[in-house]
């Protein structure tokens, strides 16, 4: 199972979560019986739960891909995560790097429209005019 990436999580009696996408039985099932294990295990107070079980993460396939084609400091860009971006596309805030990828690469994020809910044309239509060492060496498109 630790080959399948599994965003989300399951729906049950103990916990309300909701799922992605299909496709994710087994892991379902594992998801859902360690926690009730860990509240017995840990003592936990199963009216406040908090306890994921994610063995496989895209952030960490996206950094094998990033370090693999980047070098440090090269200039990524990709949504802002508070306009529906990913975390590990390079998320920071004016105080600190938040995602790893903030950390060893440049985050050049690109925000949406709000009015239109589409990426900024005139932002990008700026940022394409900009001089060539701004560019960024690799440009991040997603969905969520």
């Amino acid at each position: 199972m630790l080959d399948k990436y599994s965003e989300g999580l399951p729906t049950n009696d103990l916990f309300i979560y909701y799922r992605y996408y299909g496709g994710n039985e087994y892991i379902d099932e594992l998801k859902i019986l360690c926690p009730k294990r860990a509240l017995v295990a840990f003592h936990l107070d199963e009216k406040k739960p908090g306890i994921n079980v994610q063995p496989l993460s895209g952030s960490l396939e996206n950094f094998k891909v990033y370090t693999a084609i980047l070098n440090p400091h090269d200039r990524i860009m990709g949504l802002d995560l508070p306009h529906e971006g990913h975390l590990p596309h390079g998320f920071m805030t004016p105080k600190r790097q938040v995602s790893g990828t903030s950390i060893y690469f440049e985050s050049m994020p690109y925000r949406l429209d709000e009015s239109a809910g589409l990426p900024d044309v005139v932002v990008l239509r700026c940022l394409a005019r900009a001089p060539f060492y701004l560019y960024p060496k690799l440009e991040l498109v997603s969905s969520s």
